[in-house]
């Protein structure tokens, strides 16, 4: 009986022992792991955190702009249009004459001169160059057509801007053969001989020329003074 009592008592020593190891290893479990960080795991901690927010750094900004360095690529169209006789200055001995070397009444230089034709005296324009009925009458240069149109005095009448502000009328013209916008080359024809009413029944042409727009002697335009 007393054996049996000790044994007992051994068992329940041996459970308190071991209860007792289990919350010591429980307390010391808590104590490594469980325990507040140390001034130093702050510091770590907070000097981790600062380089982060370091590393999210603000936009740059001072970066030059470099767009206006960027070459236009954007397609453009060509477009073709008549050619500028603005800047076309021929020398005089190139100039010819737009039909013969008759000539049957000259430029008046704004002098008021006798018109057997009308009885009257009155400012001739320009030069009246002779010919027969159907001979051609051509362009003294190179120019475009600005003008084509009949007037009662003159006759048909065909205006060309040979360039250097140079105008030239060709009055008393018969069958036509240019429209406006007519690109000719010298020696063109633009017509032929026909009548200039006010001027009598012969067979001629009245030659007209307007640097910017005032009337010039067509021979010393021409330089065939």
């Amino acid at each position: 009986m007393r054996k049996q009592s000790n044994a007992k008592k051994k068992r329940n020593a041996l459970y308190y022992s071991l209860a007792v190891c289990v919350v010591a290893g429980f307390v010391a479990a808590f104590t490594i792991f469980g325990s507040s960080p140390t001034d130093s795991d702050t510091l770590e901690i907070e000097t981790t955190k600062n380089n982060r927010d370091k590393a999210v750094a603000a936009p740059v900004t001072d970066i030059p702009d470099t767009r206006d360095n960027v070459a236009d690529t954007t397609d453009s169209t060509t477009q073709t249009s008549a050619p500028d006789f603005s800047e076309n200055i021929p020398f005089e001995s190139s100039y010819i004459l737009p039909l013969s070397t008759d000539i049957s009444r000259d430029y008046s230089d704004g002098e008021f001169v006798y018109c057997k034709e009308t009885g009257d005296y009155r400012i001739h324009q320009g030069i009246d160059f002779s010919g027969n009925s159907g001979d051609n009458v051509v362009s003294i240069i190179s120019g475009v057509v600005v003008n084509v149109y009949s007037d009662n005095s003159y006759g048909n009448i065909v205006e060309i801007n040979h360039g250097n502000m140079l105008v030239a009328r060709y009055c008393g013209l018969n069958n036509v053969n240019v429209t406006v916008g007519t690109m000719l080359s010298q020696g063109d024809v633009i017509g032929t001989v026909g009548l200039v009413p006010v001027e009598g029944a012969s067979a001629h042409i009245h030659f007209e020329t307007l640097i910017d727009g005032a009337y010039e002697d067509p021979l010393a335009v021409m330089g065939k003074t």
